[in-house]
This record gives structure tokens, sequence and C-alpha cells, in this order.
């Protein structure tokens, strides 16, 4: 996972990674900013991407098509 800072306190995140393994993930990216995207760059990284939507509902998600088809059927 890729955790890129933008302006304005938002953040981008890149490929997630399972959150609920690691209890202190969620505050150690809430510490760094507002999570504002995340994006699933193809079929690879995309597995975790449910799980980021649910803990950080008000982001707005990317994701290739084929990876939006796969999340459809999940």
């Amino acid at each position: 996972m890729t955790i890129v800072k933008l302006g304005g306190n938002k953040l981008l995140i890149h490929s997630p990674i399972p959150i609920e393994p690691y209890p202190y993930l969620k505050k150690d990216i809430e510490e760094l900013g507002e999570v504002k995207y995340v994006v699933a760059p193809n079929k690879y990284h995309w597995l975790y991407l449910k799980d980021f939507k649910k803990t950080f509902p008000d982001a707005i998600t990317y994701a290739s098509l084929s990876t939006q088809e796969k999340l459809l059927k999940i």
C-alpha cells in the first residue's frame, strides 16, 4: 500500500492492504489526514478495496472496469 498526502490534509490510498489484522492502521492513517481517494489500479490490487471503503466510507474509489465487475460479484 502507498499513501500519498495531497494538499488540504487529504490522502490518496493506492493498492490498499487489509485493515482488520492491524488494529493500529486506521488510527495511523487518520493521523496523517483524511482519506479522500482509494485506488485499486489493476486486477491484483483490489482484494481489500471493500474493506477500505467500509472503513472510510466517504472516500472516493477508483478501480478498473474489470475490478468493479469483480467487486459486484462478492
